[in-house]
């Protein structure tokens, strides 16, 4: 059994670096400067000074949307779906939200705690964190985002990566 999931894993990391592997080649020939004007975030994400990206995702009520898809998804990933058991999934979907929309450029500021702070002692292993992105693709791609659209958000997410796996008690 431990082989099947071990496959999985390397897929999912396959995918994930097919997509970033995308999203490069489409900056690379379509000069879509909308994407291109940034800044770092405290947590280290890119936050974009236009917004682009936000109304690629449809805004605010898009990104509802994907955060609502991605909840939904979540539900059904026994992979991941013990991270959050002791979740207030409200407070989640809001700050989600807010930082879903910050980090595509909208007018929403993130205001909830440092990813570090916020996944320490969780123990998130590299196939969790593919897992999750794969599942906020998924909601994306459910929801109608285009894929340039889809593979901007996860590029911006990417820099979260070290701040959010293997966070200890310290």
């Amino acid at each position: 059994m431990s082989g099947r999931y071990g496959r999985r894993d390397a897929l999912s990391a396959m995918r994930l670096l097919l997509i970033i592997h995308v999203y490069l080649v489409s900056l690379l020939f379509s000069g879509c400067a909308s994407y291109q004007k940034s800044e770092t975030t405290v947590d280290g994400a890119v936050s974009q000074a236009d917004d682009g990206l936000y109304r690629a995702l449809g805004g605010l009520e898009g990104i509802e949307g994907i955060a609502d898809q991605f909840l939904f998804r979540l539900s059904g990933n026994d992979k991941i779906v013990h991270f959050w058991q002791n979740t207030n999934i409200e407070r989640f979907r809001t700050q989600f939200v807010s930082h879903l929309c910050e980090l595509s450029g909208g007018p929403c500021r993130y205001e909830g705690d440092s990813m570090a702070d916020v996944h320490r002692g969780m123990d998130i292993r590299q196939s969790h964190f593919n897992s999750v992105a794969e599942t906020l693709a998924l909601a994306m791609e459910d929801q109608g985002i285009p894929t340039a659209a889809v593979n901007a958000l996860l590029a911006r997410l990417a820099p979260l990566h070290d701040a959010v796996r293997n966070q200890t008690d310290r």
